[in-house]
């Protein structure tokens, strides 16, 4: 996946969670094309909607804001996106999975959106890359 990231749509927005409207409508627009179904589309809203906050709450130093690009690359079998940044390097897989058979207030705070869009997406990939952190994944269709 990670060389064929010149076949992704790339749309660049501010790093800033009002632009998170932005790039949901970029995405569904692509998804439209694939005709997914309704639990499909809403795994993929989910799983960018995780990765943009973590990547407008976390990836730039307070009180700065950067740009993230999203890309979508629509296929026959599915829908794989693309979202990149040029902030602090973190790669989202090597967060630890949280432990679900702890209470919930006597759990970690963070890590459980991670923990689902990993479970919910068919591929994952993160590699950093000319300074920027690229998170990839794909959800195919049933």
């Amino acid at each position: 996946m990670i060389n064929r990231l010149n076949e992704f749509i790339f749309l660049p927005i501010p790093a800033d969670e009002n632009a998170l409207e932005t790039a949901r409508q970029f995405v569904l627009e692509h998804a439209e094309r694939l005709n997914l179904p309704a639990p499909v589309i809403f795994k993929l809203e989910l799983a960018l909607e995780e990765i943009l906050v973590n990547v407008v709450h976390y990836a730039y130093p307070p009180g700065t804001t950067g740009v993230v690009e999203v890309g979508c690359l629509a296929e026959d079998d599915g829908i794989s996106l693309c979202i990149a940044d040029s902030g602090r390097p973190f790669n989202p897989l090597e967060k630890e999975t949280p432990d679900l058979n702890v209470e919930i207030e006597d759990r970690q705070i963070g890590g459980l959106g991670i923990f689902l869009t990993r479970e919910m997406v068919d591929a994952i990939d993160y590699h950093r890359e000319q300074d920027r952190n690229i998170v990839t994944f794909t959800i195919r269709k049933p």
